[in-house]
């Protein structure tokens, strides 16, 4: 999912898994721009980054964003 706006907009991600996909970075979820999103009760796993030298975070999802009561693969691992 890539999220992208010239205006100050909010998504929201309710009830969903994000998984399987593959790109460069932020293969999951990313949010370019003025754009933002909120991650609720939704998973974000399995997604594989091939570019270079991209921290494991940002490989599943990217840019301004919050979570609740979900799961983000590699959330806690060090950069």
């Amino acid at each position: 999912i890539c999220i992208y706006s010239f205006q100050p907009d909010v998504a929201t991600i309710v009830n969903s898994t994000i998984t399987g996909n593959t790109g460069g970075e932020g293969v999951g979820i990313q949010s370019l721009g003025n754009s933002s999103f909120d991650l609720r009760n939704s998973i974000v796993w399995g997604n594989v980054a091939s570019g270079g030298d991209v921290s494991p975070i940002d490989a599943q999802i990217k840019g301004d964003w919050s979570a609740e009561y979900s799961c983000v693969q590699d959330l806690l691992t060090p950069v």
